[in-house]
C-alpha cells in the first residue's frame, strides 16, 4: 500500500479505525503522512493507560498522530511518578486501543462528559481539541492534565465555562484565550501558570468569574476590564468573583477594579502589591468579601470603605496601611471577620466597635494601637476569637469581656495591661486565653479559670500570692505561670510526681518565680542563699511520656 496516492489512502482510511491503522505507520511511510494530515489530524481519541488501586482508571487524549509506544509510555510514567508506590498499574501498551470522540466533529457538552465521568484524565492537550467547537463547558479540573495549553482552545467560541483547576499545565496563558468571547466562567486556579495574565483578557465582556488563584503569574494585573467601558452596556459590570491571590503579581490595584459595581468576592492575597488604596473603592457596593492580606499596600484605610455595607469579610491583614481605624468603619454592620494585623496602624481603638454585633473573628493584633479597650466590646455577643496582642494597649481588661459566651480565643498579650485577673474569667468558654507580658497584678483566685481550657499563658506579669489548684483543668495542654511573683509552696497536683494526673498535659512553665517549702529534693534549688525553685516540665511524645524537667535557677 506505500505506493498508494494519499488520495486513495485517504478514501480507504475513512472506512477504517484510522487509532488501529496507527499502529501500522512505521510499517508503512504513507499511513504516519495521511494520518498525521488533515482530517485525521483533528480526530482525538481517548485511552485508558491503567487503573488506580481503587480501580478508578486513568485515560488521555491521544490523535492518530500521538498514539503510539513512546507517547503512552511517557504519560504512563508521568501518572506513575505522581502516585505512590503501587498506587497505578499501567496497562500493557500493546494492549491499549482508542475511543474516537468526535469523528465527525459533533461532539457536545453532553458526550465528552460521559466519556470522562469516573476516570482521571492524564496527559497534554491535543491541539485537536480546538475543533470542538460546539462545546459550551469544559470541565477537566482535579486532573493529571500537562501543558502547554494548546492556542487552538481559542477556537472554542462558544464556550461559557472553562475549569482547568487543580491541574498540572506549567505553562502560560495563551493570548488566544481572549477570543473566548462569550465565556462566563474561568477556572484555573491551582494550575502551575506561569507569566503573565494575557491583556487579551479585556475582551472576555462576558466574564462573570474568574479564579487563577495559587499559581506562579506574575507581572502587573492587567487593565482587563477598562476597554469595556466604551461598549457602554452593563455587560462589562457582570464580574461577581475575581480572584487572582497567591501570585507574584505586582503593582498597584488597578482602577478598573473599582468600576465593577456587581463585583461580590475579591481576593488578591498573598502578591506583591503595592500602593495605596484608592478611595474609589467604595464604589464596590456590593461586595461580600475583600482579602487583600500579605501584600505590601500603604497608606491610610480610605474612610470610603464605610459605604461597603453588604461587607462580611474584611482582610488587610500582613500590609504597610498607617494611621488609625477609620471610625466609620463601624458602619460595616455585616462583618462576620475582621483582620488588620500585622500593620503599622496606631491610635485608639473605635470606641464604637460594639456597633459590629456580627464580628465573630477580631484580629486587630502587631500594630501600635493605645488606649483603653472599649467598653462597647461587650456587645459583641458572638465573637468567637478576639486578638488584640501585640500593641500599646492600658489600663485593666474589661470585666465584660469575660460575658462573651462565645469567645473560644483571647489573645490580650504582649501590651501594657494592668489590674487583677476578674473572677468573671471562669464563666466563659475560652479554650485558649494568652494574657502574658503585661502588668496584671494580684493573686489568681480559686476556680477563677474557665473548665475548658487547653491553653494558659499567664507569664512576665506582676502576679503574686500562692498558685490555685489546677486540678480542674482537665483539658489543659500548655501552663505558662513563669516569671511572676508567684510564692508559698507549689500545689501538690503540680508536684512533678503529680503531673501525670494532667492526662494531655504537655508544657509546664512555673519558672522565675519565688516557690519556697518542701519540695523534692532533685527540685530544689541548690543555691545556700535563696530557696526559690525554678522549674519547666515537658512531656516526652515519644518516650514513655513519663515526663521531662528543665530546672534552671537565678
Amino acid at each position: 500500500m506505500h505506493n498508494l496516492p494519499n488520495e486513495v489512502l485517504l478514501q480507504i482510511f475513512l472506512q477504517l479505525d484510522p487509532f488501529n491503522l496507527a499502529k501500522y505507520r512505521r510499517v508503512c511511510r504513507a499511513f504516519n503522512n495521511v494520518l498525521t494530515a488533515h482530517p485525521f489530524s483533528n480526530l482525538i481519541g481517548l485511552v485508558h493507560i491503567g487503573q488506580t488501586y481503587q480501580q478508578i482508571k486513568v485515560v488521555c487524549f491521544v490523535t492518530p498522530a500521538s498514539f503510539e509506544k513512546v507517547f503512552l509510555t511517557r504519560v504512563q510514567k508521568h501518572v506513575d511518578d505522581l502516585c505512590e508506590t503501587g498506587a497505578f498499574e499501567k496497562y500493557p501498551i500493546t494492549t491499549l486501543t482508542a475511543l474516537p470522540i468526535n469523528l465527525h466533529s459533533e461532539i457536545n457538552d453532553a458526550s465528552l462528559y460521559e466519556n470522562l465521568t469516573g476516570h482521571i484524565l492524564s496527559g497534554p492537550l491535543p491541539a485537536a481539541l480546538g475543533n470542538m467547537t460546539n462545546l459550551t463547558i469544559l470541565k477537566l479540573m482535579s486532573s493529571c492534565v500537562t501543558g502547554p495549553l494548546p492556542s487552538e482552545l481559542g477556537n472554542l467560541v462558544n464556550l461559557k465555562i472553562l475549569n482547568l483547576s487543580r491541574t498540572l499545565l506549567d505553562c502560560e496563558i495563551p493570548d488566544s484565550f481572549g477570543n473566548l468571547l462569550n465565556l462566563q466562567e474561568l477556572d484555573m486556579s491551582e494550575a502551575r501558570l506561569k507569566g503573565s495574565i494575557p491583556a487579551s483578557f479585556a475582551n472576555l465582556i462576558n466574564l462573570i468569574k474568574l479564579n487563577v488563584q495559587r499559581n506562579d503569574l506574575s507581572g502587573e494585573v492587567p487593565d482587563m476590564f477598562a476597554g469595556m467601558i466604551k461598549l457602554q452596556t452593563r455587560q462589562w459590570f457582570a464580574v461577581c468573583l475575581l480572584d487572582l491571590s497567591r501570585n507574584k503579581l505586582s503593582g498597584s490595584l488597578p482602577n478598573y477594579i473599582t468600576l465593577l459595581t456587581n463585583l461580590k468576592l475579591l481576593y488578591l492575597h498573598e502578591n506583591n502589591l503595592t500602593g495605596p488604596l484608592p478611595t474609589e473603592i467604595g464604589r464596590l457596593e456590593k461586595l461580600d468579601a475583600l482579602s487583600l492580606a500579605n501584600n505590601k499596600f500603604s497608606g491610610v484605610i480610605p474612610d470610603s470603605m464605610s459605604r461597603l455595607v453588604a461587607l462580611t469579610k474584611l482582610d488587610l491583614s500582613c500590609n504597610l496601611f498607617i494611621g488609625s481605624i477609620p471610625s466609620s468603619i463601624t458602619s460595616l454592620v455585616n462583618l462576620t471577620h475582621l483582620l488588620l494585623d500585622n500593620n503599622n496602624l496606631s491610635g485608639p481603638l473605635p470606641t464604637e466597635i460594639g456597633l459590629l454585633t456580627c464580628l465573630q473573628f477580631l484580629n486587630l493584633s502587631h500594630n501600635r494601637f493605645c488606649g483603653d479597650i472599649p467598653e462597647s466590646i461587650r456587645n459583641l455577643a458572638i465573637l468567637q476569637t478576639l486578638d488584640l496582642s501585640h500593641n500599646h494597649l492600658s489600663g485593666e481588661i474589661p470585666p465584660t469581656i469575660y460575658m462573651l459566651s462565645h469567645l473560644t480565643v483571647l489573645q490580650l498579650n504582649n501590651n501594657n495591661l494592668s489590674g487583677p485577673l476578674h473572677p468573671d474569667m471562669g464563666v466563659t468558654r475560652l479554650t485558649a486565653l494568652d494574657l502574658s507580658h503585661n502588668q496584671l497584678t494580684g493573686s489568681v483566685p480559686e476556680n477563677v479559670l474557665p473548665r475548658r481550657l487547653n491553653t494558659l499563658k499567664l507569664s512576665y506579669n506582676q502576679l503574686s500570692g500562692p498558685i490555685p489548684e489546677f486540678g480542674g483543668l482537665g483539658w489543659i495542654q500548655a501552663l505558662h505561670l513563669d516569671h511572676n511573683q508567684f510564692s508559698g509552696p507549689l500545689p501538690t497536683d503540680l508536684i512533678p510526681e503529680s503531673l501525670e494526673s494532667f492526662g494531655m498535659l504537655q508544657v509546664l512553665d512555673l519558672s522565675g518565680n519565688l516557690f519556697e517549702g518542701d519540695l523534692p529534693e532533685r527540685f530544689r534549688n541548690q543555691s545556700a542563699d535563696k530557696q526559690a525553685v525554678q522549674f519547666r516540665w515537658e512531656k516526652e511524645i515519644e518516650s514513655n511520656g513519663s515526663g521531662k524537667h528543665i530546672e534552671t535557677s537565678e
